[in-house]
């Protein structure tokens, strides 16, 4: 484990990791990856990279706790979580102070993607939060 992640996990493909989400070192990586085709739900295709930073100091702002997942030391990944009572969430579930939301945004993989990552990438962010963040159930929109 690197000396800036929190959580480390091996399988099959490798190691899983996640740090804190760097606003200076990880905007133009982000960037990036909410322009791809597959990112749309992030409604931020077309953004700037200053729009990019603008908007996730706002989350950072509003309690959302970020991270950047790496796959054997690289990005591939960035984690949202928040806090689900202080959402539109509220109005629709019955929820506890133990419930953690999150959003998920996966990288295109360069060349042919592995089998079974997408998978790999869940199975870390979910014993992170259950783990680490002491998550008693996790909530997704």
């Amino acid at each position: 484990m690197s000396d800036s992640s929190l959580f480390t996990r091996h399988d099959a493909l490798g190691e899983f990791s996640l740090r804190p989400f760097s606003i200076a070192a990880d905007c133009e990586t982000l960037h990036r990856w909410v322009n791809q085709s597959h990112a749309t739900f992030w409604g931020m295709q077309g953004y700037s990279l200053e729009q990019v930073v603008q908007n996730q100091r706002a989350l950072s702002d509003e309690g959302v706790e970020q991270f950047i997942g790496c796959h054997n030391g690289a990005p591939v990944f960035l984690l949202e979580t928040y806090r689900p009572q202080n959402s539109e969430l509220q109005e629709h579930l019955e929820l506890s102070a133990g419930d953690i939301g999150m959003h998920v945004l996966i990288a295109q993989p360069q060349g042919t993607g592995k089998r079974g990552f997408s998978l790999a990438v869940f199975n870390c962010i979910m014993q992170f939060l259950f783990e680490v963040k002491q998550a008693s159930r996790i909530v997704v929109e």
